[in-house]
């Protein structure tokens, strides 16, 4: 809703609503206008001088609000003291400026303004002047408040503090504003309190604005001539960029008016905004303006977006913000870099940077001076997206091919000279740049720097790389120029290095160049140019060796060399003779390298080859070489080259000594132009019986190892002469030329069958033996020599097969009968002989025997068969193998057996059944053993039957029997996986390990199958094969590469433990699987904890158990103690720095912060004999922990000191009792001390346990605080104990015994308990008595100074006790009793209860019980309740309008900040309602009537008083410092507070807390002219609302009879009101006020009984708590009435 005179808009529609509202602010401030100075005037001085007192304080309540609030918001914008306030409205002054351009570029604007801003600088005045929309009301309260904007929450706009506006102040002291129809002006001068800042003045002008405008003219306070030049300097030092980042105005007027009537302008235009890729600034000068021309700035944007920024910046209320970057650029568009740098915007320039050659333009936070942009996460968080939009933008530029792609590296910051917050800018932009693709290649590809080089200038040939690129395109773009390549450089790009030239000549060289260096004509001079760079790099060490071995030497042969192959195989010049006429050329094909002849023809290169070493190669040299491809094989050429060969051989006469050669070694050629030796050639020849008949029926390819010597050696040129005594054929024969062959060759200095016999046996196979036998007296020799050729010779058989000579049967009667018997007539390989053979007369034949031929019946007969049926594929063949055993068996003598098993062994040649019929060797089968074997056959079961067979295989083949062998390798089938697992598996199992343990009787044995299985694993449980290592016998506790076997094979225990050693679970098994276990490269640490909890507990278990030395001494030198670090878990040894966790608290503490074995503190129990006997108990963490105390804000507490004093006597006797050595030679300075204590209560009171560990010291703060003893101060000794409950608790029970046995220096931890009884027990003569303490004549004991009953004045006054055992609670009226029944029931009253009953009356015993520290506690809480209350109760009186915070409120809540409430720990201490203690519910009582008393003080109800308070049970709150001098109430009781009077404020707060209907004499406005005389009853609980209440039936009684009529608008004598004060013990105590209650009986209240129970009806429980929000100074109430109340009343 509008305000009267206003539009919708808050725009004024007239003059004098403008006006009105001017004078209403003003008023508020306390200014007094002339117009009301006059109408006091005409009052009486009385007052007069009370209205301008009043005025007077509003304005200095105005000025400390004012202040606080630039406190505040200093605060808030993190400025760490006040001066820097004082800078920002002063020292700082000329930054106005930007702030009236901030204010406005914050204006409203019409839709099609042109938004401008103009100053005008005058000698006496500054004016600044917008075309915006004018001021609302809203601007207009704003800028009359300090910390009150009204862009606040505004993302649109720049202003946020509320303090921008009041920097006008630092220049002028009279600020008149104009804006469409208002016109007000500020008067404030250096030095006053600041209201003036504040107060607007109405100010009359002629003429007005028009409708759209605002004028804001400066009076300036410095009226010198220098200031007004300093202020035109100020304008003449803006940048040219100031409205660059401005939201809404495009326009900047600066007008310098002279005083000589002269005058200067400047003006900024700016075309395009911060969402434009391009933006231009026209600066139009006209006059003179400081250092400013003319000119077009244009710039290039870049925009990015930032998103999940910091949230802990209250200002910032948007999680994402734009960041802008610009670039300044010529008409041309190439880069201009200021010298002076360029400017960081927030919105307006900040600071400019010398280092910075671009624009940044971010939502930044700002220093207080608004000068610089200080570190914080916000920040921190922008500046990284300005180096992301940076380097996106130079992305952009590049990837696009911009006219700044070669330049952009020219707006790079300047490195190493920027500091403070941007100090990091350069780095973070570099090191972002290194991974993006920024550069181009020669090749115009974008790389990153990384993978770009620069290239040196003796790098190129004729303008180009003299080598080409590879892949990699690392050739920087000759695009970039010198200055921007070494700005390249600093950021990254490097030169390119001798590895990477290394590379790319490895290219060139390459058939996978594009032009290869090889190829490149050898008259090119290039190649001179790339000599030059290849010395270069050869004097490189890092790429020399590498350079040396490429090819780069040409050569003769078109190929080319490496200069390392020098060292090894030499290039020699081309010539090995040139002299005479006769030149002689190095040969070819012989190794030997030459130099091409182009590449000495320029002397540069001849040079540098020559420089290498190549030199003219010997004439030794070139025979060797002809020798050696000779003798090994490895010459190459035509008949010509080996022709020339062996001319220059028979030329030079013999060999060089150091080669043995001889002349057959030498290679010739045969017709069929083939290279063979002098052996293998014949002389051509026409006998039937040389080589050349005998093979004619061969084809010539199959004897090309053999030819007719090629008949142009004999046309050598060379023919006719003689060298060295031999002509040229006898030479050749020499060489091993001849006209047959030889039955024999040497091969390797073995004889062979020769090649060409074999090509005769082939392909002459009829005339192969007949030519043996033709030619056996010249064969006979070599013939020895080579009987196993011969037996291997093929030679045709009866059955159209050919074998072998050696494997052929001589067809004689016997033999062939007996293989028909066996029916193998067909199998067995009779010998074919020609036809007219006498075979019956076999003795010209018999030297075949010679070569194995079978020529009658024996052993080999059936060796022979039994072979050939083994290769066959017949079936159902036991029978007949049976048959051939059993001949072998009949006619194989002993001589033979070793052959036989043989034969037997390395063929199968025995058929078994498995279960089908196979072959097997001898080898894998067993004459007698278990059925189910499959590593091995058994044999008895088929062949048993048969006596020579049986004979044969136990005899003849000495087959064995099972053995434990046998076993270990059917077991190791299983692990292999080659036996299939069977039903029976298990079984199987059992039966091996079974006869394993039989047949292991003897060590020697017991240790071979011990190697087998620790060697291959060989025992299966859990599905695993596992070696005896890996396992246990018997294991209690899960351990990693251990599995029980005790389950598995319960009766091979004697087996498993006894022959194959596996452990039996016990301690020094434990022990040794810990040390394994530290050996892991990942060790499990659960397993090591699992193991050492176990021997702790072995130990712990029977103190007998024993660990071996030697296994105890090896473990204390490993590592093996699981340490939980800060950094992880580690292992260490016991030699090392840890802790042990004994404690659990401390071990809580110092779990992330120190290093402690990873076992908690109820593990101890099992662990303590294991670390006992390791020898670290002193490393408990108990025994390392040192408290340190600090004390805060001590209070002497009476009760403690007098306990302590009382119990002195005990004490002493205790310590005596247990020898304390202070208390020896009856000394007692002790008792005296302890007779002498003081003990101190801290409100604050803290420990910090500390722990040093390797030179470290490591503090933590304890959650309890440990009691603090000073030790004789001034003779007398102090406590110092903390002052709430737990604490308290504490340090009765555990702390205090134990530092009073360390002042003793007793050592018996015994005598902890019974310091325990002596401070916590009530009589201490029954507790010495107990503790069977001696009583020492010697100590004083003086007579207890214990009140006879614990209940205590409040405050700590002193007076006579009340016994309230006494009291009978019979009379309802009482105050006792309502005080008891008003707390006795804290639940909720059930809606369906019987609304008639009763409470049973309470049995209570009013006799504390509580221990004196129990009593302190109690106090000190209670005070802590009472100061909550008191908080909450003045925390703010008005109800806000426009939401300004009182000082109160500060005040309040900046301490609140700093000392949170505990609310639980107060119903901890006091509980709920009627708990049967008078002093507790009357504390709870007389804390509500606290809430209200101290409501109704901070609302300043008139005429309000402590004397108002007048219920009994006030004196209660002189816990509190304020009122510990408020005298108890000695009146007669009527209600808690009484008050009479017709104060608009208790009509105020009656209405704003309550939710029912109240009489129309109490409505807003209505004046009530008699005092009414108010009843107030205070009910308080610390439960909801909802909770029942009690009434007395006195005031049930009082409440109807002050009962008045609900209607009547007339205000009564008297009325009774209930204030109920409800979650007391809560952050919101909340206030529920009945107004005249009798006729809200049944309606919202229930009233039950005698003594009155009252129910709040369920309708109304839904009541609001008393949260007072932000309050202002003025004071406008508004409630409305329940209209469901209101309609039922």
């Amino acid at each position: 809703m509008s305000e009267p005179g206003f539009d919708k808009n808050g725009f004024p529609l007239n003059v004098p609503a403008a006006k009105r509202e001017i004078f209403r602010i003003c008023g508020r401030r306390g200014h007094i206008t002339a117009q009301h100075e006059e109408q006091i005037r005409m009052t009486d001085e009385d007052l007069q001088e009370d209205y301008r007192q009043k005025a007077s304080e509003l304005r200095e309540v105005y000025a400390r609000y004012t202040k606080t609030l630039v406190i505040l918001l200093c605060i808030q914008s993190q400025v760490s003291n006040l001066s820097s306030v004082a800078e920002q409205l002063y020292s700082s002054r000329f930054r106005l400026i930007y702030e009236l351009l901030q204010n406005g570029d914050d204006a409203r604007y019409a839709e099609n303004a042109k938004p401008t801003v103009t100053f005008r600088i005058k000698p006496t005045e500054l004016t600044v002047e917008t075309n915006e929309m004018g001021f609302s009301l809203r601007d207009v309260e704003a800028i009359c408040a300090t910390g009150k904007s009204s862009k606040i929450g505004n993302s649109d706009t720049t202003g946020e503090k509320g303090l921008g506006f009041k920097s006008v102040f630092g220049i002028a002291d009279y600020v008149h504003i104009q804006s469409g129809l208002w016109s007000f002006r500020f008067e404030h001068k250096r030095g006053e309190d600041g209201v003036g800042m504040v107060t607007p003045i109405w100010t009359e002008v002629v003429p007005s604005l028009p409708a759209f405008g605002t004028k804001c003219t400066l009076r300036y306070a410095d009226t010198r001539d220098s200031f007004y030049r300093r202020l035109i300097s100020e304008f003449e030092r803006l940048p040219k960029t100031t409205i660059f980042a401005l939201r809404q105005v495009t326009r900047m007027v600066v007008v310098v008016e002279c005083a000589n009537g002269r005058s200067n302008q400047i003006t900024f235009t700016k075309d395009g905004n911060l969402s434009s890729e391009e933006m231009q600034i026209s600066t139009l000068v006209t006059g003179q303006f400081g250092d400013h021309g003319s000119e077009m700035t244009r710039l290039r944007l870049f925009k990015h977006t930032i998103i999940d920024l910091p949230s802990e910046e209250k200002q910032r209320t948007d999680a994402t913000s734009d960041v802008t970057v610009a670039f300044e650029v010529t008409s041309s568009g190439t880069p201009l870099i200021p010298s002076r740098g360029q400017h960081i915007f927030a919105y307006l320039p900040v600071q400019r940077v010398p280092q910075l050659p671009f624009l940044i333009h971010a939502n930044f936070v700002l220093a207080a001076n608004r000068e610089a942009v200080p570190d914080t996460d916000w920040n921190q968080a922008l500046r990284r997206g300005v180096v992301t939009a940076f380097v996106d933008w130079v992305v952009g530029i590049v990837t696009h091919g911009d006219a700044l792609e070669y330049t952009w590296m020219r707006y790079l910051p300047v490195k190493d000279s920027m500091e403070g917050f941007w100090g990091d800018l350069y780095d973070d932009i570099r090191d972002e740049l290194l991974s993006k693709a920024i550069l181009r290649s020669r090749r115009g590809r974008l790389h990153n720097l990384a993978d770009l080089r620069i290239l040196p200038h003796w790098f190129f040939y004729e303008s180009s790389p003299l080598l080409p690129d590879t892949e990699a395109d690392i050739y920087l773009s000759d695009g970039y120029g010198p200055d921007d390549v070494k700005t390249l450089k600093n950021i990254g790009l490097k030169p390119i290095t001798s590895p990477e030239i290394l590379t790319r000549m490895k290219l060139g060289i390459s058939a996978d160049a594009s032009t290869p260096i090889h190829d490149r004509p050898l008259d090119d001079p290039w190649h001179t140019a790339f000599t030059a760079l290849v010395q270069r790099l050869l004097q490189n060490g890092l790429v020399k060796r590498e350079i040396q071995n490429l090819d780069i030497i040409p050569l003769s042969n078109n190929s080319w060399a490496s200069i390392s192959s020098l060292y090894w195989d030499p290039v020699y010049l081309p010539y090995v003779i040139d002299e005479d006429a006769m030149r002689i050329e190095v040969p070819d094909g012989l190794g030997l390298r030459k130099l091409h002849p182009m590449a000495v023809k320029d002397g540069e290169r001849a040079g540098f080859y020559m420089s290498l070493g190549i030199a003219s190669c010997p004439q030794n040299t070139v025979t060797l070489r002809i020798l050696q491809a000779h003798k090994f094989g490895g010459r190459r050429g035509d008949i010509l080259t080996y022709l020339s060969d062996l001319e220059i051989l028979f030329w030079f006469g013999q060999p060089p000594p150091r080669l043995s050669i001889r002349h057959e070694d030498l290679w010739l050629v045969s017709n069929q132009n083939m290279q063979l030796q002098g052996c293998s050639l014949f002389f051509p020849s026409e006998n039937e019986y040389h080589s050349e008949k005998l093979l004619a029926a061969t084809p010539k390819e199959d004897f090309s190892d053999y030819g007719i010597l090629d008949s142009r050696y004999m046309e050598s040129q060379v023919r006719n002469h003689n060298r060295h005594d031999l002509n040229w054929l006898s030479w050749l024969q020499k060489c091993g030329v001849s006209y047959f062959p030889p039955l024999t060759k040497v091969r390797s200095r073995f004889y062979e069958l020769n090649p060409l016999m074999v090509l005769i046996a082939r392909d002459n196979s009829k005339s192969f033996v007949a030519n043996l036998r033709e030619h056996w007296s010249d064969y006979r020799v070599g013939a020895s020599r080579i009987t196993n050729d011969l037996k291997t010779i093929s030679v045709p058989c009866r059955n159209e097969s050919h074998k072998q000579l050696g494997e052929t049967i001589l067809p004689v009667r016997q033999l062939v009968e007996k293989s028909k018997e066996l029916k193998m007539e067909e199998v067995l390989p009779f010998l074919e002989l020609p036809p007219k053979s006498d075979i019956q007369q076999p003795d010209t034949w018999f030297f075949l025997k010679d070569f194995g031929v079978i020529c009658e019946l024996n052993a080999s007969f059936f060796l022979m068969a039994i072979r050939l049926l083994s290769a066959s594929t017949q079936t159902q063949l036991i029978l007949v193998c049976t048959s051939i055993y059993a001949g072998i068996a009949q006619t194989a003598n002993l001589g033979n057996t070793a052959a036989v098993q043989q034969m037997f062994s390395d063929q199968p040649l025995i058929r078994t059944h498995t279960p089908a019929e196979a072959w097997r060797r001898s080898t894998d089968c067993i004459w007698d053993g278990p059925t189910f074997l499959r590593a091995k056959n058994v044999l008895r079961p088929v062949y048993e039957a048969d006596p020579n067979a049986s004979h044969f295989f136990k005899i003849i083949l000495s087959m064995r029997d099972v053995e434990y062998r046998d076993l270990i390798d059917e077991l190791n089938m299983f692990v292999s996986g080659k036996n299939e697992a069977s039903s029976s598996f298990e079984d199987e199992l059992h039966g091996i390990y079974k006869l394993l343990a039989e047949m292991t009787s003897s060590e020697s044995t017991i240790e071979a199958v011990r190697q087998e299985f620790n060697a291959r694993g060989l025992i299966f449980v859990r599905q695993r094969w596992l070696k005896p290592s890996e396992c246990l016998w018997n294991c209690t506790i899960a351990i990693s590469g251990r599995v029980p076997l005790d389950q598995v094979y319960p009766k091979l225990k004697n087996f498993f433990v006894d022959k194959m050693q596996v452990m039996t679970m016990n301690i020094n098994v434990l022990v040794q699987e810990l040390a394994k276990t530290t050996k892991k490269t990942a060790p499990d640490f659960d397993e090591i904890k699992r193991i050492i909890l176990a021997i702790g507990q072995l130990l712990a278990a029977d103190p007998d158990v024993k660990i071996k030395d030697e296994f105890l001494t090896a473990l204390k030198k490993k590592a093996f103690l699981p340490v939980y670090c800060p950094d992880g878990m580690r292992l260490f040894s016991i030699h090392q720095h840890f802790f042990i966790n004994d404690h659990k608290r401390y071990g809580e503490n110092f779990r992330h912060k120190a290093r402690i074995v990873d076992f908690c503190h109820e593990e101890m129990t099992s662990l303590h004999p294991f670390f006992e006997l390791l020898g670290i108990r002193h490393r408990y963490l108990s025994n390392q922990v040192r408290p340190v105390t600090t004390c805060h804000k001590p209070t002497e507490s009476i009760a403690l000191g007098r306990h302590i004093r009382d119990r002195a006597y005990g004490l002493s006797c205790c310590a005596n009792a247990f020898n304390s050595p202070r208390y020896y030679n009856r000394n007692t300075a002790t008792h005296q001390l302890l007779l002498n204590t003081d003990v101190y209560v801290c409100e604050e009171m803290w420990t910090d346990l500390t722990v040093r560990q390797e030179d470290q010291e490591i503090s933590v703060r304890s959650d309890r605080a440990v009691v603090k003893v000073d030790n004789e101060v001034d003779g007398r000794l102090a406590l110092y104990v903390p002052s709430d409950h737990d604490g308290l608790y504490s340090c009765f029970h555990t702390e205090l015994p134990g530092e009073l046995a360390r002042l003793f220096a007793i050592q018996d931890r015994a005598a902890l308990k019974v310091i325990y009884r002596i401070l916590n027990d009530k009589d201490l003569d029954t507790t010495m008595k107990d503790e069977d303490l001696s009583y020492y004549e010697w100590f004083d004991r003086p007579e207890s100074s214990q009140p006879s009953s614990p209940l205590n004045c409040p405050n700590g006054t002193e007076h006579s006790t009340l016994d309230l055992t006494s009291i009978r609670p019979t009379n309802p009226d009482e105050a006792l009793l309502v005080v008891l029944a008003d707390q006795s029931d804290n639940a909720l009253y059930p809606h369906d209860q019987n609304t008639n009953y009763v409470p049973a009356p309470v049995s209570i015993n009013y006799a504390a019980q509580d221990s004196a520290w129990e009593q302190v506690a109690r106090n000190e809480q209670y005070k802590k309740l009472l100061r909550e209350v008191v908080r909450q109760a003045r925390r703010g009186p008005y109800s806000p309008r426009r939401g300004s915070l009182s000082l109160y409120e500060i005040d309040q809540a900046l301490d609140e900040l700093d000392n949170p409430v505990d609310y639980a720990s107060f119903s901890r201490t006091f509980g709920g309602a009627g708990n049967g203690n008078f002093e507790h519910n009357a504390r709870i009582g007389a804390a509500g009537e606290l809430f209200v008393f101290e409501l109704l003080k901070s609302f300043r109800v008139s005429d309000f008083s402590i004397d108002n308070w007048q219920s009994s049970i006030r004196h209660y709150v002189r816990e509190l410092p304020e009122y510990a001098n408020e005298p108890t109430w000695r009146g007669r009781e009527i209600s808690d507070i009484m008050y009479e009077g017709n104060c608009p404020r208790l009509m105020d707060i009656l209405r704003q807390h309550t939710t029912f209907a109240y009489p129309p004499w109490l409505e807003a406005g209505v004046t009530t002219p008699a005092a009414v005389r108010y009843h107030i009853e205070v009910k308080t609980t610390s439960g909801p609302c909802s909770t029942p209440f009690f009434m007395s039936g006195n005031q049930y009684r009082l409440m109807r009879d002050k009962a008045c009529d609900p209607q009547s608008p007339t205000a009564p004598t008297d009325i009774f009101v209930i204030m109920r004060v409800f979650n007391l013990f809560s952050s919101n105590i909340g206030l529920q006020v009945y107004i005249n209650p009798w006729h809200l009986k049944d309606v919202a209240l229930d009233f039950v009984a005698d003594p009155w129970k009252v129910v709040p009806c369920e309708v109304y429980h839904s009541v609001r708590e008393f949260q007072p929000s932000v309050k202002s100074i003025e004071c406008d109430y508004q409630l409305t009435a329940h209209p469901r109340l209101t309609s039922e009343v």
